[in-house]
């Protein structure tokens, strides 16, 4: 009972901080390509599930995923300070988003998890009305498939984000049935989010980077227009912490298993002095290098960081378990 607790929990986060590349990426994607996108998403993470040894330690391939972690979360803070138009450019906000992130790493697994178990009804509630409003007013012309198998592709490789909880197995156990079922719903969700803005919008502002943004201006209720542009952004705001907390929690749990020596205040002040200096330089990094990093880091990163690892007292952790 308490391994299936944790493990609601654990997708409560995942899911939270899937908002933010559910609503920002995959809203500007084909529809057609999204659900693609989402069936060859939840095939991989199973298969990574099983390949993954949860009674392994991470081995020298966490140092090949550290890097990558650091550089997404910064990327992630910086998603953060764009929810508001005033603060897209500004540092100061992007460095407080990412304060904000190093706060619930400190606070552990636990303290991230119960943040975002609160933060995701609300979430539900905003984006649910929005994405309810842009469904009763879809354009069945703007539907039309569009041949663009690179967008499955992108689709695929921000829809993985969930293979970030396989780091903390085995709290998310794959043979779990129940994950299937969050995992669809996290598809669902980014497929809703591309009927929406391609059902809603013109195909030119369907595409920008804005798209749900401008869906949220128009979004209607009892045919009274309603201005949620602000909620939104708060609530991107908000799953963007979440984001960036969870990229630099996987990434001290990866530092502490390669240098058991540092103290957890050790490896935050490090990693902050990293994030510090990667601030302005991660934001010159081109767009279409993030869904290869993001592929990286929660796609390839589970396996990839047990290669050379020692493997733990099994008994001691089926207790625990």
């Amino acid at each position: 009972m308490k391994n299936r607790e944790t493990t609601r929990q654990l997708w409560a986060g995942l899911l939270a901080a899937g908002a933010v590349p559910v609503f920002r990426r995959c809203a500007v994607l084909g529809w057609q390509w999204v659900a693609l996108g989402a069936l060859a998403a939840g095939g991989l993470l199973w298969l990574m599930a099983r390949l993954r040894r949860p009674e392994r330690r991470p081995g020298p391939g966490a140092w090949a995923v550290v890097p990558v972690l650091l550089v997404l979360a910064v990327r992630a803070a910086w998603a953060g300070a764009e929810a508001f138009p005033e603060t897209a450019r500004s540092p100061l906000a992007a460095a407080f988003v990412l304060g904000l992130g190093l706060r619930l790493a400190r606070g552990g697994l636990r303290t991230l998890l119960r943040t975002a178990c609160v933060l995701l009804p609300l979430l539900g509630v905003l984006f649910g009305v929005v994405l309810g409003c842009g469904l009763l007013h879809l354009h069945p012309a703007w539907l039309r498939p569009v041949h663009a198998p690179r967008e499955g592709l992108l689709a695929l490789t921000w829809l993985l984000l969930p293979g970030l909880g396989l780091y903390f197995a085995p709290a998310l156990r794959p043979q779990a049935p129940s994950n299937a079922l969050w995992m669809g719903l996290l598809g669902v969700c980014a497929l809703l989010a591309s009927l929406t803005a391609r059902g809603n919008l013109s195909p030119a502002l369907a595409r920008g980077p804005e798209a749900f943004y401008i869906l949220a201006e128009s979004a209607s209720v009892l045919g009274v227009m309603q201005r949620f542009e602000a909620l939104v952004s708060a609530g991107l705001l908000l799953a963007a912490v979440i984001l960036t907390g969870l990229l630099l929690l996987v990434a001290d749990r990866l530092l502490a298993a390669r240098t058991p020596g540092l103290r957890q205040g050790t490896r935050l002040a490090l990693l902050a002095g990293c994030l510090v200096l990667a601030l302005l330089p991660a934001r010159l990094v081109p767009e279409t290098w993030l869904p290869l990093l993001g592929a990286w880091a929660w796609g390839v990163g589970p396996v990839l960081s047990q290669i050379g690892g020692k493997r733990k007292n099994f008994k001691i952790n089926e207790k625990k378990a």
